[in-house]
């Protein structure tokens, strides 16, 4: 008796395989991205974190928080927290220290210093983050890039809009050239901000999309992103394309001095009282100008973030 011939797949039911292979594949790729968010968060927030106690750390030491400058050449509270986050060998590389008047951190010497990527200064959800940024990229320097910055104050023109005929103090813990001290939060260390997330720098970023200028993303060439650059800055809210100053989005609205990241549905930040936690992409502007000011006397709504 002749051997019977195996017989293969139809056509209709390979078809129906790879259909059902499709729908498995479909059903697990938005878990193991959630997944993957998830760490990614979780590695954001112990940056932040790390960040926030180098800078208890400084002040406990020192009396005061790292002083900020507002110049574009001037080194920034992360250089003077360096030896708090176990970069000491970077530290003692810097010939000034945190003097405003000594080495410009884009000096062509200390190419090898600030070119160093900081795992803590990198967010791994950021397009732009843990890259080393040079002449190639159409910069006159070559540095690494940063994913968080201090908040130095909040916005005044902002400030007078959200809340008017006040004269609140709209300075952050972080002040420029006086140290701040912790006690002088007097808003409450668990209501006042230290560092957030600012993704995406030193290329700008709008709602869900970058920020072209002609055929260019319109970096910030003059040092903004990176961590030796003094990155502290002024908090500002947006209009709601964030491509204008405004009173209508606060967080992930730009990367042009507000508070941005790429996590879905808001941004971590460090609070001064040394916690971390998400900024929802729906928080008030109001809300936010209360939560950088470190002695503006706000109330801040208790279910806000």
């Amino acid at each position: 008796m002749p051997g019977r011939r195996s017989r293969g797949f139809t056509l209709i039911e390979l078809l129906v395989v790879i259909a059902i292979i499709a729908i498995l594949i479909g059903l697990l790729l938005p878990a193991v991205q959630k997944v993957r968010e998830a760490a990614a968060r979780m590695s954001c927030t112990n940056n932040l974190k790390q960040l926030a106690l180098a800078c208890h750390n400084y002040e406990g030491m020192n009396g005061g928080y790292p002083p900020i400058y507002l110049s574009g050449d001037q080194p920034g509270w992360v250089t003077a927290v360096l030896p708090y986050v176990e970069q000491d060998n970077l530290s003692r590389l810097w010939p000034d220290g945190l003097n405003p008047t000594g080495t410009n951190w884009k000096t062509p010497a200390l190419a090898p210093v600030v070119g160093t990527v900081l795992k803590l200064q990198t967010c791994p959800t950021s397009p732009v983050g843990g890259r080393v940024l040079g002449p190639a990229d159409g910069f006159s320097f070559t540095a690494a890039t940063a994913d968080y910055a201090a908040t130095a104050s909040f916005t005044g023109t902002l400030y007078a809009q959200l809340y008017p005929g006040t004269t609140a103090d709209v300075t952050a813990p972080m002040q420029v050239a006086v140290p701040g001290k912790i006690t002088g939060i007097t808003d409450g260390t668990s209501n006042t901000l230290l560092i957030v997330e600012m993704s995406g720098r030193p290329w700008w970023y709008l709602p869900n999309k970058q920020r072209s200028t002609g055929t260019t993303n319109n970096p910030r060439t003059y040092g903004f992103g990176f961590w030796a650059h003094n990155n502290a800055h002024n908090i500002s809210t947006f209009t709601a394309d964030g491509t204008a100053a405004g009173t209508v989005c606060a967080v992930n609205c730009s990367n042009q001095f507000g508070v941005y990241s790429f996590h879905p549905g808001g941004a971590n930040a460090a609070f001064a009282d040394g916690s971390v936690r998400m900024l929802p992409s729906t928080i008030s502007p109001k809300t936010l100008a209360a939560l950088v000011t470190r002695a503006g006397s706000e109330v801040v709504p208790g279910d806000a973030y």
